[in-house]
């Protein structure tokens, strides 16, 4: 994308800022390879499955700019080459599975590397993340921890009056002329 205008280039880099800065996980991509209409396709299942993840093709020069201004290092290794942002500020594990899933199907997507909550890691540590329970899978078992020991404090409150009752209804039959 060629910016005709310093104006436009101004714009590009405060939209790139915003977003940065609102994102937990950024990946920095190769897309060579890809084509217009996979790219469109990839944003769309970004969009979809990643609870509005976002994938921008932005010029280098843009990004350093944006990561310069937010005092984030970002290595001339990454910025080699075509690059686009995938960013998220929700689901960071949903989206490293995408983008790594997409890279796995198609082999055109090479993962350079990233930032997770403002600190700068590699793409072998986004393969690790990705490898994580999603987001569902996680809340279910924080529910499950915290709702287990509830349960079992109601069972071990509820079970000597259960066992009273029981008792009671024992004598009341027995009183009753009920022979057990």
């Amino acid at each position: 994308m060629a910016y005709k205008t310093k104006k436009e280039k101004t714009v590009a880099v405060e939209n790139l800022l915003k977003t940065v800065e609102m994102a937990n996980l950024i990946l920095f991509v190769d897309y060579r390879g890809l084509s217009v209409t996979d790219i469109t396709e990839l944003k769309k299942k970004l969009y979809r499955e990643a609870q509005n993840a976002q994938m921008k093709v932005v010029k280098n020069s843009v990004i350093k700019i944006v990561f310069n201004q937010l005092n984030m290092e970002c290595s001339n290794e990454i910025l080699n080459g075509p690059c686009a942002l995938v960013t998220t500020s929700q689901d960071v594990i949903g989206l490293s599975k995408i983008i790594l899933d997409y890279n796995e199907q198609t082999d055109k997507l090479l993962l350079k590397g990233g930032f997770l909550f403002q600190k700068s890691i590699n793409a072998k540590a986004i393969q690790q993340l990705a490898k994580l329970p999603g987001r569902e899978v996680l809340l279910s078992k924080l529910v499950t921890s915290i709702k287990v020991p509830i349960t079992n404090l109601v069972m071990c409150i509820s079970n000597p009056l259960r066992e009273f009752i029981y008792i009671l209804n024992n004598i009341k039959e027995k009183k009753s002329g009920g022979e057990l």
